[in-house]
C-alpha cells in the first residue's frame, strides 16, 4: 500500500513501456511488462543442449539421445537449460541490467531461473567478462546473475573461471567465426574444477560456443560435470516463430556480445 501511495504522489515510468508504476519496487519494470517477460519458451527444448526441438521430426522424441543439432555438434557440457526466450520485453530486461546497470534486474532473472537448476551439483561459476569490457560496465552481469541464483538454490559461488585473451564480440558472428572466437579464450583452475559437478551460468545463449568453450576447460581441469543454465536462449523464441533450430539466427536479430 506505502509503495502505491509513493507512485501515486512521486510518478516514475516503467523503464520498458515508459507506463508510470503503480507500485514502488526494486526492479523498476511494470507488472504487465514482468509478466511478458516471465513467460517460458515456447517450445519443448533438448535436456543435452539446450535448443528448441524441431517438433515436425522425430527431434520431438523426448526419449531420443540428443536433438539433431547436438548429434551433428556435441557439446563439451552435459546439460543446458535457459528460463526465458532472448525476445521482447525479457531482452529488454537484459538489456537493463547489462547496459543501464539497473542491478537489481540480476535478481528478477535469478528468480526465473531457480526451477531449473539441477539436483547435484557442487557449487555455481559465470563465464567471465574480458577486463576491458568489465572494466566499461563496472561488473560482469552473468556473475551477478550467478551470485543471486546461489543464494536462491543454497549454492557456493566460485570464481573458476578466467579469460586468457579478450574476444570480439559474439554478435553478428557465424557459427564457425563464433567457435574460432573463443577458441583457447579460457582457463580453469584445476584446484577447484577437479572431481566437482559444476553449474555454469551465462545470461544469453545463442550458438552455446562461449559456454561449449568454457565447458571443455573445466572438463580438462578435472570436472565431473558441467551443467548449463542461462537466463536467455534466443534459438529458443526463434524456434517459437518458427525457423528450424539448427538454422543460425539472422543478422536481424540482436545479440548481446560474449555468447
Amino acid at each position: 500500500m506505502a509503495g502505491g501511495i509513493f507512485c501515486l504522489f512521486f510518478p516514475s515510468p516503467c523503464r520498458i513501456c515508459t507506463s508510470p508504476l503503480e507500485h514502488a519496487g526494486r526492479l523498476p519494470v511494470c507488472r504487465s511488462c514482468l509478466e511478458a517477460a516471465s513467460r517460458p519458451p515456447h517450445a519443448p527444448a533438448c535436456v543435452r543442449c539446450g535448443r528448441a526441438r524441431d517438433v515436425s521430426n522425430r527431434d520431438s522424441d523426448p526419449a531420443a539421445q540428443g536433438c539433431n543439432y547436438c548429434r551433428a555438434y556435441p557439446p563439451n557440457y552435459d546439460s543446458a537449460a535457459s528460463a526465458l526466450g532472448y525476445s521482447g520485453t525479457a531482452r529488454e530486461i537484459i538489456l537493463l541490467l547489462k547496459f543501464q546497470k539497473v542491478r537489481t534486474a540480476a535478481q528478477w532473472l535469478a528468480r526465473q531461473m531457480a526451477p531449473l537448476v539441477p539436483a547435484g551439483v557442487d557449487f555455481i561459476t559465470a563465464v567471465p567478462l574480458g577486463r576491458k569490457r568489465c572494466r566499461s560496465r563496472g561488473f560482469n552481469q552473468s556473475e551477478l546473475i550467478a551470485r543471486s541464483l546461489g543464494r536462491h538454490a543454497g549454492l557456493p559461488y566460485r570464481n573458476v573461471l578466467q579469460r586468457r585473451r579478450e574476444t570480439w564480440a559474439q554478435a553478428g558472428l557465424e557459427r564457425d567465426k563464433r567457435r574460432h572466437n573463443v577458441e583457447n579464450a579460457f582457463r580453469a583452475h584445476p584446484a577447484e574444477a577437479n572431481g566437482r559437478r559444476i553449474l555454469l551460468l551465462d545470461d544469453v545463449l545463442t550458438t552455446g560456443a562461449t559456454v561449449n568453450a568454457c565447458a571443455e576447460v573445466l572438463k580438462r581441469a578435472g570436472a565431473i560435470a558441467v551443467h548449463v543454465i542461462t537466463a536467455t536462449r534466443a534459438d529458443l523464441e526463434l524456434h517459437g516463430l518458427g525457423i528450424n533450430s539448427t538454422s543460425e539466427p539472422s543478422g536481424a536479430l540482436a545479440t548481446p556480445s560474449g555468447l
